[in-house]
């Protein structure tokens, strides 16, 4: 355990840290741990929102993510997809099954 948190001090690529801010299982101050292991962590805490951030508060979880992918400049590809996706959640559907205009590939076929 302490050999992998050690090893996050390495990674050198953009991070978004989403935390709940309400969390009592996983409290707040364990993101900021997190986020200021990581070279380029970015916390963002989400409010109204437990452990299960992307059932307590899918939207806003969507608007850090698309904003972390903006600031990040990851470049073209699947990041920019991403963030068309936060805009235009209808498509999501095309993407996960690997459809017309979709960016990224499908899921594997079994």
């Amino acid at each position: 355990m302490i050999a992998a948190a050690e090893g996050l001090q390495t990674f050198d690529r953009p991070v978004l840290v989403a935390w709940a801010a309400d969390d009592r299982v996983m409290p707040p101050e364990h993101g900021h741990r997190l986020a200021d292991l990581l070279r380029q962590g970015r916390l963002v805490e989400i409010p109204d929102s437990f452990t299960l951030i992307p059932e307590d508060q899918p939207g806003r979880l969507a608007e850090a993510i698309g904003e972390f992918v903006r600031i990040a400049r990851v470049g073209p590809g699947p990041a920019t997809r991403v963030a068309e996706l936060i805009r235009h959640p209808e498509e999501v559907r095309d993407v996960h099954a690997g459809g017309e205009g979709a960016n990224v590939p499908g899921p594997p076929r079994r």
